[in-house]
């Protein structure tokens, strides 16, 4: 079993400078990663894309991101979400850098993981050289594997991988941007989607 995490957002606070409001994670549940990648393969070359080219939600055209989405709504996509609305941290501790990422892993803990059990966590290579983002998978592995009274080891290890040549990153990818188009931008369309296929826990 493999979990895909990717972002969309940004973790600063200075919304006046251009700052994200929301700060969306998600994590794909992918129990056989390679059928995943097939599907979305087939999807790549039916909007018109190249071959392996890398899909973003960012850069997909209105047309191609309903029917990726749709595909993967039918195809078996499993996704966890956090949401977390920067607005209301309001406390000074919650606005540094440890402050947030210990409040993304309380928001990781709220999410029912009882299902996963010795799973690799698969992160965006890029992830490692944000700054402000390096730790998310480190610390989001420790809380999720202090889960429950039964000590159930949720992640037995991260690998980093490129995400132009890792298609269930760019899925991650969609399923961020899908959600994070509906808080940012009130476009509800995209992720109701996805919606029976996604757990979406907001926060605080």
């Amino acid at each position: 079993m493999h979990l895909y995490l990717d972002e969309s957002g940004n973790t600063g606070f200075k919304f006046r400078q251009g700052s994200s409001r929301y700060f969306v994670v998600a994590l794909v549940v992918a129990r056989d990663p390679d059928a995943l990648a097939d599907m979305l393969e087939e999807q790549r070359l039916a909007i018109g894309k190249l071959p392996g080219e890398e899909l973003k939600f960012a850069r997909l055209h209105h047309d191609g991101r309903l029917r990726v989405l749709r595909a993967l709504a039918a195809g078996g996509l499993e996704a966890r979400v956090l949401v977390v609305d920067k607005y209301r941290l309001t406390a000074p501790d919650m606005r540094s850098r440890d402050g947030f990422y210990k409040y993304l892993i309380g928001a990781a803990l709220a999410v029912d993981f009882s299902d996963i059990e010795r799973a690799r966590l698969v992160v965006d290579e890029s992830f490692k050289g944000k700054a402000k983002q390096a730790d998310l998978a480190t610390y989001l592995r420790q809380g999720l594997n202090t889960h429950g009274t039964q000590k159930v080891k949720c992640i037995r290890d991260i690998a980093y991988r490129e995400s132009h040549r890792e298609p269930c990153l760019q899925i991650a990818d969609l399923v961020a941007g899908a959600v994070a188009r509906a808080y940012e931008a009130k476009d509800l369309q995209y992720r109701r989607i996805i919606e029976q296929q996604i757990i979406v826990l907001e926060m605080p």
